[in-house]
């Protein structure tokens, strides 16, 4: 059974106490804490992501949608700071996401 933590982040079950999921960032392999966000693991290996509305000390909102990222086999780009790791997730960090090639398309003026 899943629960939602205070920090908005999903704990492990009893079954699956100290369980890592094995993920790959831009190419780079790691295991991470389950419950853990796209986010933090790309923090833990030194990836920064632009985010804003994103604060470890309080609730996710996900709002600001600055820190999306693609995720093989998903449809359309995460926001990782409210998307958790799951295993064999392949994350790329360094491509434009379709929504900001679209966003950043726009001129103003």
């Amino acid at each position: 059974m899943t629960s939602f933590g205070w920090s908005g982040g999903f704990a492990a079950s009893a079954g699956e106490i100290g369980y890592m999921p094995k993920v790959t960032i831009d190419g780079q392999e790691i295991e991470v804490a389950a419950g853990t966000t796209i986010l933090q693991a790309c923090q833990q290996v030194g990836v920064e992501i632009a985010h804003f509305c994103y604060h470890e000390r309080l609730a996710i909102a996900g709002n600001c949608r600055m820190c999306l990222v693609e995720v093989e086999k998903s449809p359309k780009p995460v926001a990782s700071c409210a998307m958790p790791v799951a295993e064999g997730n392949v994350i790329h960090t360094n491509r434009r996401p379709r929504s900001r090639r679209a966003t950043a398309s726009w001129k103003c003026c």
